[in-house]
Parts: structure tokens; C-alpha cells; sequence
């Protein structure tokens, strides 16, 4: 079983209203070590960037300085493309992540500022329809009685677990952290079962 855990960064909320400024995703293989995995990460910038003030303080991004290292939505998109056919060869790639759907979300408008209308049916070409949520996992885990956390956010659980990113709020940090979480949440099915 192969996953591919995704984060990104935004400017806001809202994916047909705001930017997406960060990409990071780490291949995920079961009982396979994180460390070691392909990662790949990348920063954009979309002209004009509509970005939210709350949001960038969330994220911390300084769009002045991020403007010197972004590459534009079609740079960048092909760069993860070519990663994607690297290691997932023909096969539709299965987006897992922390509350996946809003990264999802902001992957799809991606697809549609690079290629227009085109771009649903080459997302939808690549990508399974299938997702993983953790949210929803441990979310499900909590009600069981097996994670002993009150509320499913990637915070409370990358603390209880210990897998904290070494840097909040960065795609790529994230989204090793959530595989690490996966992991971690498998651990207590199996211990469970």
C-alpha cells in the first residue's frame, strides 16, 4: 500500500478565492520507514497572490521573501507532476494528509490556474477519487476510546504521539509529521486488535 501524504500552505481558506503558497508531500509506504522516503516540497506564487493577513500570521510566510524563491503555478505543477511519475509510475496516487480534503481542495485549484478547464480531468486522471484522513481516523479512535486527546486537530495529536514538526506550519514539516501520526495511529489499531 503506497500513499502520498500531502500538505499545503494557503493564503486563506477559501480555494477559489485564495492562493496556494506552499506544496510538501512525503511517499508513504506501509510498515516502511519515513525516514528515507521521497519527499518533495515547493514554494508558489500566483500573480496577483490573494492571500488573507490572518492566514499569513498563522503561517508565518513573508510574501516579499517568499516571492524571491516561488515558482509560478505551471513551474511549479509540472515539478510535481515529474515527481509524481517517478515514483508512482501509471498508477492514480492516493492523497492522504491531515484533514485532506482542504488540501485537496487547493490541489484541484491548482490544477484548474494551470490548465483551465482541462484541469479537473488531469487531476482527475491522476489522482483517485479515494482519500485518507488522519483527522478522521483518530477522530474515530477518540469516540473508541483508544487516543485518549479531546479534539482530532493535527496539534493536540502531533503532541500526544510526539511527532511534532520541526517547523509548524511548512507543507513539507507537516506532512512528514502526519505520516509519522499515521504510523502512529496504526500502532494503536494493531495493539488494539
Amino acid at each position: 500500500m503506497k500513499l502520498l501524504i500531502l500538505d499545503t500552505e494557503t493564503g486563506g481558506l477559501d480555494p477559489e478565492k485564495h492562493s496556494i503558497l506552499q506544496v510538501g508531500a512525503i511517499l508513504w509506504e506501509l510498515d516502511a520507514p519515513i525516514v528515507g522516503q521521497p519527499v518533495f516540497e515547493q514554494k508558489i506564487i500566483e500573480m496577483p497572490c490573494n492571500v488573507d493577513p490572518e492566514a499569513l500570521a498563522v503561517n508565518g510566510i513573508d510574501i516579499a521573501r517568499h516571492r524571491q524563491v516561488a515558482l509560478t503555478p505551471g513551474e511549479a505543477l509540472h515539478g510535481f507532476k515529474r515527481w509524481l511519475d517517478q515514483h508512482f509510475d501509471e498508477e492514480k496516487v492516493v492523497l492522504g494528509g491531515h484533514n485532506i480534503g482542504f488540501d485537496v481542495s487547493f490541489i484541484r485549484r491548482l490544477y484548474r490556474v494551470c490548465y483551465g478547464e482541462d484541469g479537473a480531468k488531469l487531476y482527475e486522471e491522476r489522482f483517485s477519487h479515494r482519500t485518507l484522513d488522519t483527522a478522521s481516523i483518530a477522530r474515530f479512535l477518540i469516540m473508541a476510546g483508544l487516543v485518549p486527546v479531546q479534539d482530532p486537530k493535527s496539534n493536540s495529536l502531533f503532541e500526544h504521539f510526539g511527532v511534532s514538526p520541526e517547523r509548524p506550519h511548512d507543507a513539507l514539516e507537516d506532512a512528514i509529521a502526519t505520516a509519522r501520526l499515521l504510523n502512529k495511529l496504526l500502532e494503536v489499531v494493531r495493539g488494539r486488535a
